[in-house]
């Protein structure tokens, strides 16, 4: 008796997926869960890991299609971005789904067929120009004040800048 009570008590106390938290939650939009990929991939998760994951729409993990987050599948022109909680199992599931195994699990995924989804994931880069706002009038005073002694900073100090410093014109053009 004695016997089994300590194998009880060592198997329980060894275990660390008998004590681990209950199924982590998924929020996705209803394109995602109607097509059955979530149906696909969590189970093969789960399996790798452990972990169990489950559609919730009030889950911690988030997958939205609009940042911020990891931008981790697309389906046709979207794409869709995966918000976690912070959490280490979360980040787990972020890991795999981002990892060679997750993204051929996703490209393999096909209904009717028909490759739904694609791990290939293209963010295009939105450049933004940058806005300058204030008073000119005010800059060029101040320029002129603290920085006309050394620097040339228009036609108004052209000959009153030392030789060795650059100009603001050249200072413009520098990448930096």
């Amino acid at each position: 008796m004695r016997f089994l009570l300590l194998c009880l008590s060592l198997a329980l106390t060894a275990s660390p997926l008998l004590a681990q938290e209950g199924p982590l939650g998924l929020s996705a939009p209803p394109v995602v869960a109607d097509s059955g990929l979530l149906k696909y991939i969590l189970p093969r998760f789960s399996l790798k890991t452990s972990i169990r994951v489950q559609p919730d729409p009030a889950g911690s993990l988030v997958l939205d299609t609009s940042p911020p987050g990891t931008p981790v599948f697309q389906g046709g022109d979207q794409i869709y971005y995966l918000r976690t909680g912070g959490t280490e199992r979360e980040a787990r599931f972020l890991d795999w789904l981002t990892s060679e195994i997750g993204k051929r699990t996703v490209d393999s995924f096909q209904s009717g067929g028909k490759q739904l989804f694609s791990s290939d994931v293209v963010v295009a880069k939105v450049e933004v120009e940058p806005t300058f706002d204030g008073n000119a009038e005010i800059g060029a005073r101040l320029s002129q004040t603290h920085c006309g002694r050394c620097h040339v900073i228009d036609k108004k100090n052209r000959m009153n800048g030392l030789g060795s410093t650059p100009s603001f014109a050249v200072l413009r053009a520098l990448p930096n």
